[in-house]
């Protein structure tokens, strides 16, 4: 699977119970859940619904959790990410300020294990 869709399915309800269309067997590996409407919906105040899951990750024993590709693309935009937070102005404190690049550093270390 890894950075392509294994399964799409659709729903008139504000759920979707369908099994998927094909198994998820590839471990380790993760996946996530995406789910919008091409039009608005008088229900939700938003001109495209969109909603997504954070990555469910799947691992078997013995097993390393890897994501390739993929984490390489997030250590980038972690980069990026913390790049603007050191660069940004508008912290309330020092503490504050070194507390949100401590969680940016700690989000990174998690993908450079998942190389």
């Amino acid at each position: 699977m890894k950075g392509s869709t294994c399964c799409t399915g659709r729903s008139r309800k504000s759920s979707l119970n369908e099994p998927p269309a094909a198994p998820v067997r590839r471990l380790p590996g993760w996946l996530l859940l995406r789910a919008w409407n091409e039009g608005s919906s008088a229900d939700i105040l938003d001109d495209s619904p969109y909603a997504t899951t954070n990555p469910v990750f799947f691992t078997s024993p013995g097993a390393a959790t890897h994501c390739g590709a993929d984490a390489d693309y997030f250590l980038a935009w972690i980069d990026g990410l913390a790049a603007a937070a050191r660069a940004h102005p508008g912290y309330n404190s020092e503490a504050e300020r070194n507390l949100t690049l401590e969680q940016i550093a700690a989000a990174r270390k998690v993908f450079e294990s998942r190389r």
